[in-house]
C-alpha cells in the first residue's frame, strides 16, 4: 500500500501484513534455543569491550549475547568451582581497565568474571572477617578511581579489585555523622566526583569525594519540594552533566546544579506516561528513555516533549518492574528489559515519519441503527467515508460515529480526540475508535476527529463531518415566521380594537360635551328671553294700568 506495507491473503488464515521498513523491534524471548534468554524477567545490562552484552536475570543466571551471531550463552550457579555465585542477579558493571565484570547478586555476594577465561570468582560475607562483605545481598554498584562501591544490605562498602579486600566506607566527616552503614537502594558517582545515594526511607545523600562533604536531602511534611516524597528507583548523569532520578510515584526529578534544588516532571504537567518510573537512560539524541508501569516514555527535557511506546501499540514487552534493565550500546542501539524478555531498537527507527494515510469516518449509527446508503430516510447518498455532511430530523439526535485510519503500522498509531463544534467547548480524548452523542439539540454542528499521541502532541491528520439536525415542524423557521405573523396580526387587531374603542370613547365624550354646550346655550337663550320679556312686561303692565285708569276716569266724567 501507500505506506509500503505488504498485505498477504492466505487460504483459511486470514490476512497478514508486514512493513519491512517499520518492523523496528528485535524481541529476545526466553526459552531453550541458543538464541533465547534463560529467564523471562531481565535485570541490568552492560557491554564489554568486544560489543557483547552481559545480561542479568532475576532467576536464570547470567546471559551473554553475541550481537554478531545472535547466540546467547548462559551461566548458572552451581557447585562446580568457578561458577556463578547465584542465579538472581541485581547489578553488573564492566571494568574497562581490568577487562572484568562485577556482578552483584541477591544472597550470593559479589561475583567477578574474567570474560577471557569465563571463570567466576566469588566474594561473600565471612563471619568474623572484617575485610569481607558485611552482607551477601548487593544492590547497586559503581566504579570510581579503580575501586568498586557496593550498596549492600549491610551498608556501603568499597571493594579493591587489586587487593581483593572489602572495607566499609567511613570517610572522616567534620560533622562526625556516618550514614553509610544504612541500606541504600541506588548509587551513582557522577563526573564531578560526587556520590549520590538513595535510601529506602525517602532520603537522598550526596557525598563529595574532593571536598569530603556530605549533603542530605530529606522529605519533611511541610516541604514543598516533591523530590523525595516517593522512593527513588534509579539515578543517572547525562552527557551534559545533568543528574536525573526516577521515582516510584513522583515521576522524574532533575537536580539543578546552580541552585541546589530539584525540578519535578510528572504525568500531569509534562505528559510522562506515568508517575511510577523505574529506570532511565540517555538516548543518542539526548532524550531520556524511561520505563514506567504503563510503558516507555522518550522525554525531551528541553522541549518538554514526550513520545511513548506501548504494548497495545505494537511494543513487544508487556510490562516492566523496577529491577528491569535499560542500556544504550556503543553503536547507539537501545536495549530494554522487561518481565517477558528483552527488546532492542534504534532511536531513529521509531521517530514519527510523514506517510500517506488517511483518517476517516467508517460507520454511523442513528438511534442505535446502522445507516448505509439506501437506508430509510435516504440520509446517506454514498458511503460515509465520502460524505461531507448529513441532515437529520429532530428525532434522529442519538449518534454513534466510528472512525478509522489507514495507518496499520502499530507503534506509529496515535490516540485520538474529538469535538462537536457548536456543542462541545473543548476536545475530548477518545477511549476507542467511536464517538457517541445523545439528545443533540437542533442546529448546525461539525464533528472533528484528530490524532494525538500520548504526549498530547497533535498530528496532521483529521476527519470532519458536518451535521445538521433539523427542528420539528413546530420549531422550524417557517413555523416561527408563521408564529410571528399570527402574533403580529393579533397584536395589530388588539391595537386596532383599542384604537377604535378610544376613538368611540372620544366621540361619545365629544357628543356629551356638545349636548351639554347646546343645553347650556339654550338655557342661556331662555334666561335671556325671559329676562327680556320680564323687562318688557313690567313697563307695559304699568302703562296698561295707567291707561286702564285713564279709561276708568274718562267713563266717570
Amino acid at each position: 500500500d501507500r505506506q509500503g506495507t505488504m498485505w498477504v491473503g492466505t487460504y483459511y488464515g486470514g490476512v497478514n501484513f508486514f512493513n519491512p521498513e517499520k518492523d523496528v523491534f528485535t524481541f529476545y524471548s526466553y526459552g531453550q534455543s541458543p538464541s533465547q534468554l534463560s529467564y523471562p524477567i531481565i535485570g541490568n545490562i552492560t557491554e564489554d569491550d568486544k560489543g557483547n552484552l552481559w545480561i542479568c536475570t532475576e532467576g536464570g543466571g547470567l546471559n551473554c549475547l553475541n550481537r554478531r551471531t545472535g547466540e546467547i550463552k548462559r551461566f548458572y550457579s552451581g557447585e562446580k568451582p568457578g561458577s556463578l555465585a547465584h542465579n538472581n542477579l541485581k547489578s553488573i558493571v564492566f571494568d574497562q581497565k581490568r577487562k572484568k565484570l562485577y556482578i552483584g547478586t541477591h544472597t550470593g555476594g559479589l561475583s567477578v568474571l574474567n570474560p577471557a577465561t569465563l571463570v567466576f570468582t566469588t566474594y561473600r560475607h565471612i563471619p568474623g572477617q572484617p575485610n569481607t562483605l558485611p552482607n551477601d545481598v548487593i544492590g547497586g554498584m559503581a566504579l570510581y578511581e579503580g575501586k568498586l562501591y557496593l550498596a549492600t544490605q549491610g551498608g556501603l562498602v568499597v571493594f579493591d579489585p587489586d587487593s581483593e579486600k572489602v572495607s566499609r566506607f567511613e570517610p572522616p566527616l567534620a560533622t562526625g555523622e556516618n550514614p553509610f552503614g544504612m541500606i541504600f537502594n541506588c548509587i551513582l558517582i557522577d563526573s564531578k566526583g560526587r556520590m549520590w545515594l538513595s535510601q529506602l526511607a525517602n532520603t537522598l545523600y550526596q557525598y563529595d569525594f574532593h571536598k569530603n562533604l556530605l549533603e542530605k536531602y530529606a522529605y519533611t511534611p511541610d516541604d514543598t519540594l516533591p523530590y523525595s516524597r516517593y522512593r527513588i528507583t534509579r539515578m543517572m548523569e547525562d552527557s551534559r552533566g545533568r543528574i536525573f532520578m526516577t521515582t516510584e510515584g513522583s515521576g522524574l526529578i532533575q537536580y539543578i546544579e546552580k541552585t541546589g534544588t530539584f525540578l519535578h516532571f510528572d504525568e500531569e504537567k509534562n505528559h510522562l506516561l506515568s508517575n511510577f518510573c523505574y529506570n532511565l537512560a540517555e538516548t543518542p539524541s539526548g532524550r531520556l528513555i524511561i520505563t514506567t508501569n504503563k510503558g516507555i516514555t522518550l522525554f525531551d527535557v528541553d522541549r518538554n516533549e514526550a513520545q511513548h511506546l506501548l504494548a497495545r501499540k505494537g511494543f513487544p514487552l508487556s510490562g516492566f518492574l523496577e529491577e528491569n534493565g535499560l542500556f544504550v550500546t556503543s553503536d547507539r542501539q537501545i536495549f530494554v528489559a522487561g518481565i517477558d524478555g528483552m527488546v532492542s531498537f534504534s532511536e531513529k527507527s521509531i521517530e514519527p515519519f510523514v506517510t500517506d494515510y488517511t483518517l476517516y469516518f467508517s460507520k454511523i449509527y442513528i438511534n442505535n441503527r446502522l445507516v448505509v446508503p439506501g437506508s430509510p430516510g435516504n440520509i446517506l447518498k454514498e458511503a460515509i467515508p465520502f460524505v461531507q455532511s448529513i441532515k437529520l430530523r429532530h428525532n434522529q439526535s442519538n449518534l454513534i460515529v466510528e472512525f478509522a485510519s489507514s495507518n496499520y503500522i502499530p507503534h506509529l498509531q496515535n490516540d485520538y480526540e474529538y469535538i462537536l463544534e457548536g456543542f462541545d467547548k473543548e476536545w475530548i480524548r477518545a477511549n476507542d475508535h467511536s464517538v457517541t452523542y445523545t439528545n443533540i439539540p437542533p442546529g448546525n454542528y461539525t464533528l472533528k476527529v484528530r490524532e494525538v499521541n500520548t504526549g498530547n502532541f497533535r498530528g496532521n491528520h483529521q476527519a470532519q463531518l458536518g451535521i445538521t439536525i433539523r427542528p420539528p415542524w413546530y420549531a422550524s423557521s417557517l413555523a416561527y415566521i408563521a408564529y410571528i405573523l399570527v402574533l403580529s396580526g393579533i397584536v395589530t387587531a388588539v391595537l386596532l380594537f383599542y384604537r377604535s374603542r378610544a376613538i368611540l370613547k372620544a366621540s361619545l365624550a365629544f357628543e356629551r360635551k356638545e349636548k351639554q354646550r347646546i343645553e347650556e346655550l339654550n338655557q342661556s337663550k331662555l334666561r335671556f328671553f325671559t329676562n327680556i320679556a320680564h323687562e318688557f312686561r313690567t313697563p307695559v303692565t304699568l302703562i296698561l294700568a295707567q291707561i286702564e285708569l285713564l279709561f276708568q276716569h274718562a267713563a266717570l266724567t
